[in-house]
C-alpha cells in the first residue's frame, strides 16, 4: 500500500496483515497436528525407557554422563571459589 490511498488511515493495512498472521498460524498448527499427532499415538516421539535411563548423550554421542557431571562439578567449584573471594588486593604488588 502506498501513500496514494487511505489503507493506512482506515486500518485496512493492519487488518490484512492480521488476517495473514492468523492464516499462517492456523496452517502451521494444522500441519503440525497432522504430522505429530499420529507419531505420538504410535509412540515414535519418545525414546525407550532404557535410552532415557542411560541418557541420550551416551546413546547418540557415546559421551558418558559422568564426563559432563565432572565438568559441571569443576565449574561449580570455580564459581564457588569466585564467590568466596575477599574484595580488594590480597597479594603484594596489586
Amino acid at each position: 500500500y502506498g501513500y496514494d490511498n487511505d489503507a493506512m488511515e482506515t486500518g485496512n493495512q493492519f487488518r490484512n496483515q492480521f488476517i495473514g498472521v492468523l492464516a499462517i498460524a492456523a496452517w502451521s498448527s494444522g500441519m503440525s497436528s497432522l504430522l505429530f499427532f499420529p507419531l505420538s499415538l504410535l509412540g515414535w516421539l519418545r525414546v525407550s525407557p532404557r535410552e532415557e535411563k542411560l541418557g541420550l548423550d551416551v546413546i547418540e554421542h557415546g559421551v558418558p554422563w559422568r564426563h559432563h557431571q565432572a565438568k559441571a562439578d569443576r565449574r561449580a567449584g570455580v564459581e564457588k571459589k569466585a564467590n568466596t573471594r575477599t574484595k580488594g588486593p590480597t597479594e603484594p604488588g596489586f
